[in-house]
């Protein structure tokens, strides 16, 4: 008898991703590292002072997605192993899904061109206010 496989609850696609996240606890930034990004949360590398401490039911988390640009959601937890966390985004405007999206196309393996980069940019600035969620 094979044993049971756990059941797979993420929805859409997810990449594996490598940016710098600030994830804002008790008023104090916290800076760690994206792993994984989908649509609806990402994994998160934590520091070892967040992964020895409870974490907050919902926390500000600060995505620098392009290294320039940055994108300001809430998002709960969901899992946590040793210093990964999964989260999950809270109440995210279309912009900024738009944005999600875009990030995990180019960072899922596909050619990545200066024109995508240039398009990326571009949303972000057009996005202005409405993809900075505080």
């Amino acid at each position: 008898m094979q044993p049971a496989r756990p059941i797979e609850r993420r929805s859409g696609i997810r990449a594996r991703v490598d940016f710098q996240v600030v994830i804002v606890v008790a008023g104090f930034g916290h800076e760690c590292w994206a792993v994984e990004l989908g649509p609806t949360g990402m994994v998160v590398q934590l520091t070892r002072a967040l992964a020895g401490r409870e974490p907050p039911l919902v926390a500000a988390y600060e995505l620098l997605l392009d290294g320039v640009h940055l994108l300001r959601l809430l998002a709960r937890p969901v899992w946590r192993r040793d210093k990964e966390q999964a989260v999950r985004f809270i109440s995210v405007s279309p912009e900024a899904r738009r944005l999600l999206d875009r990030t995990i196309l180019l960072a899922d393996g596909t050619r990545r061109t200066d024109v995508d980069r240039l398009e990326l940019a571009e949303a972000f600035d057009r996005a202005g206010t409405e993809a900075r969620v505080a």
